[in-house]
């Protein structure tokens, strides 16, 4: 995965799983890429120094899941109605300290997913870190493999 060196460098621990065969998807392979990069740099932004990282793809019937969990601050239940709002500012809690910022990573995240045909979300429960989901449909014309093992 492409993010384990850093992972690594912040001593964080960062698992991945897939399922055994191939997922095939209809899909702007690099769009795609963006928005799983888009979460696993947040979480790794947000992740103490002996945080754990966790992606999973999922076979779901006719779409695949994939999930990032961190154990990094909570986002707050207020934020995670407008987090993936364009302009939207939100306290981030980084591994440093807090900052207000301007995020756009995952309303763009967000469109890309959107405009595949699938949906994203966040949930978070205060202290126990965040989950991110989002799920893409595996039918279409054009056909791109989305991970390999």
């Amino acid at each position: 995965m492409l993010f384990r060196s850093l992972a690594a460098e912040r001593d964080i621990e960062l698992q991945s799983s897939t399922p055994d065969s191939e997922l095939i998807i209809d899909a702007d392979y690099n769009r795609i890429m963006q928005v799983l990069t888009n979460l696993v740099s947040n979480a790794i932004e947000t992740c103490s120094a002996g945080g754990h990282i966790s992606v999973r793809v999922k076979d779901v019937s006719s779409e695949i899941a994939v999930e990032v969990q961190d154990d990094g601050p909570s986002i707050k239940s207020s934020e995670t109605e407008i987090i993936f709002n364009r302009f939207a500012r939100i306290e981030k809690q980084l591994h440093h300290g807090k900052e207000q910022k301007l995020a756009l990573g995952l309303p763009i995240a967000k469109e890309l997913v959107e405009m595949h045909g699938g949906c994203i979300w966040v949930e978070s429960e205060d202290g126990q870190g965040n989950n991110f989901y989002f799920t893409l449909p595996k039918a279409g014309i054009q056909k791109k493999q989305l991970l390999r093992r």
